[in-house]
């Protein structure tokens, strides 16, 4: 039986993915794994994910925007 998913909260979402991403909906965190080294996790409020990882925040940021977009736009041409 498939598990009903429910839409969270943008204020919840901030709380754990503190930035609020260019593609509407979605919330995106940055770790520090290494020295000089990071990974982004992104979400949206129904529960899409996503995580780079890599040596540059901005290009790490842009990428997962450029996901988080193409998943959006999937699911809009369903």
């Amino acid at each position: 039986m498939a598990q009903e998913v429910s839409r969270k909260p943008d204020e919840e979402l901030l709380k754990t993915y503190p930035i609020r991403g260019k593609t509407t909906g979605w919330f995106f965190r940055l770790e520090e794994t290494s020295a000089g080294a990071w990974s982004i996790y992104g979400t949206d409020p129904w529960g899409r994910t996503i995580s780079l990882s890599g040596t540059d925040q901005d290009d790490l940021l842009m990428r997962a925007e450029a996901d988080a977009q193409r998943i959006k736009d999937d699911v809009n041409a369903t």
